[in-house]
């Protein structure tokens, strides 16, 4: 009976522990992006949480000349941020398919931090 009421409880906790995970993840992400928005160019950013899975909508206004010092940037800062490869595949992705004359909008899905899915 005490474990049927233990596993009752737990499984009324998944949802709530889900969403945690889900606000936190949201919040890195979203810090992350402001900073590389002020310095490398990045115009809009939109994330969607999705269950585990969260939904990374970047804007960028201008070609990604200094990718270099972006990956750089973001790689030393991997180590605060969980979501840097999110970042940097976001980032890599503007730079191979941007244009200087228009914006890309990139669709990336993240998982604990790592992209396992992008489109651009």
């Amino acid at each position: 009976m005490l474990f049927k009421t233990a596993l009752a409880v737990a499984a009324c906790l998944v949802p709530t522990l889900a969403s945690a995970n889900d606000e936190a993840l949201q919040f890195q992400i979203e810090s992350e992006l402001a900073y590389l928005k002020v310095g490398y160019g990045i115009e809009s950013v939109e994330v969607r949480a999705e269950g585990v899975r969260t939904q990374v909508i970047v804007g960028v206004d201008t070609f990604v000349s200094n990718f270099s010092d972006v990956m750089w940037d973001t790689a030393q800062r991997a180590s605060l941020m969980s979501p840097a490869p999110v970042l940097l595949l976001a980032v890599e992705q503007h730079s191979a398919f941007g244009n200087a004359s228009g914006k890309r909008l990139c669709y990336l899905r993240a998982r604990k931090g790592q992209v396992f899915e992008g489109t651009c």
